[in-house]
């Protein structure tokens, strides 16, 4: 029997990328045979059963230890973090006291990490880098974070057992970025939620109680931040000649991020954009699926999860040159260059109009997406583990 501990801090919040990915991978971990999955936040361990049908997040969060207590600590923590700047090194002591104490007591062999930063521990343990955009790219984040992960970056990959990252691109990355042993860092690309599949009646019905038309929108999904580059999908948009942006509205959907003035500035001169907020795991497939296509023009991402899942519900897709997508993209897929309001103007109209890439697309996608099920990152995650006994 192989024990594994897994921190769910991030299943605490809504539910976006780091948190999703945690949730896929230890309910798919859980389903292996001779395979124990505890998961801890805090002082708080519980055994993961894996779930019986699709959950959504009051679901996620009902599974997690805590009880009521749960919604309190984690407000209390964040705000202690954020006030008192002797916090958080004294938040990480206790943590890793009473981490300690729930490793003994579940007999677990290996502690994987998610979220980058891993509680402090001697034993076995595999960090998850998501990317390394706070290094590259450090005006597109707050400032706390930029202090917090640059003291907590390079002790965390070097002390790591094993690396995991999501792509190849940040595999490299990790490389040049620090002193570790290639052979310790495993690209292990994301897999994608069977909820995600081409639309059905019941998705469409779902898409209209949003207010939206099935197949009368282009759909962004991802946290407002700047590296998502949507002022210039703005800007593209509106280019579109005015038949073809009423007819298809940019929809955004995501929770306002940081430094996104010049986006909420750009929304409330825009005509034709629709910013949705966050939106509920549970209405996110049938978004996705009934979307004319998916525009996703990041400067800059680990992975690009709404890519892939996109691509399995056979929705085309304009995505961006050079970058992590580019290594799952189908053929087919609309890549321009990120930068180009033009080229991104001539992506869109491709996108909409262009039929026969259209077909090609929504027969590709759901194709590639097939071979990159949860169930495969998670072998590949247990052939890791082994490697740290």
């Amino acid at each position: 029997m192989l024990v594994i501990a897994v921190n769910g801090r991030s299943l605490l919040g809504p539910l976006t990328g780091i948190g999703r990915y945690t949730h896929q991978v230890v309910d798919a971990l859980a389903r292996e045979p001779d395979v124990e999955v505890h998961v801890f936040y805090g002082p708080y361990w519980r055994h993961w059963q894996p779930a019986l049908t699709p959950v959504d997040e009051k679901q996620v969060r009902a599974r997690l230890p805590g009880g009521r207590w749960r919604p309190l600590i984690g407000q209390a923590r964040h705000v202690a973090a954020r006030l008192l700047p002797f916090a958080r090194p004294l938040v990480r002591a206790v943590e890793a006291r009473r981490f300690h104490r729930g490793w003994r007591s579940c007999g677990a062999m290996v502690y994987h990490e998610p979220n980058l930063v891993p509680v402090s521990h001697d034993g076995p343990t595999v960090i998850t880098v998501h990317d390394l955009s706070t290094l590259r790219f450090p005006q597109w984040h707050p400032r706390e974070r930029i202090s917090h992960l640059g003291r907590q970056l390079a002790r965390a990959v070097e002390s790591a057992t094993q690396v995991v990252t999501v792509s190849r691109l940040v595999r490299e990355e990790v490389l040049t970025q620090f002193d570790i042993a290639p052979e310790r860092v495993h690209a292990i690309h994301n897999g994608v939620d069977e909820r995600f599949a081409p639309a059905g009646e019941v998705q469409r019905e779902r898409v209209m109680r949003l207010g939206l038309a099935p197949d009368g929108y282009v759909l962004h999904v991802g946290t407002l931040e700047p590296r998502k580059n949507l002022v210039r999908l703005m800007h593209a948009h509106a280019a579109l000649p005015e038949a073809l942006r009423a007819r298809y509205p940019l929809v955004l959907a995501g929770m306002r991020g940081w430094l996104d003035d010049d986006v909420q500035a750009m929304l409330a001169r825009s005509t034709h954009v629709q910013a949705l907020g966050y939106v509920a795991d549970d209405d996110l497939p049938a978004l996705v699926a009934c979307a004319r296509g998916l525009a996703y023009p990041s400067l800059y991402e680990g992975f690009g999860l709404p890519v892939l899942e996109a691509m399995a519900c056979g929705v085309p897709l304009l995505s961006s040159k050079g970058t992590a997508m580019a290594e799952f993209a189908p053929p087919s897929a609309i890549l321009v260059d990120p930068h180009s309001e033009d080229a991104l103007q001539t992506g869109l109209e491709m996108l909409l109009q262009d039929e026969d890439r259209r077909r090609r697309m929504c027969e590709e996608g759901p194709a590639i997406a097939a071979r990159m099920s949860w169930r495969a990152h998670a072998r590949t995650l247990l052939e890791v583990y082994r490697q740290c006994l």
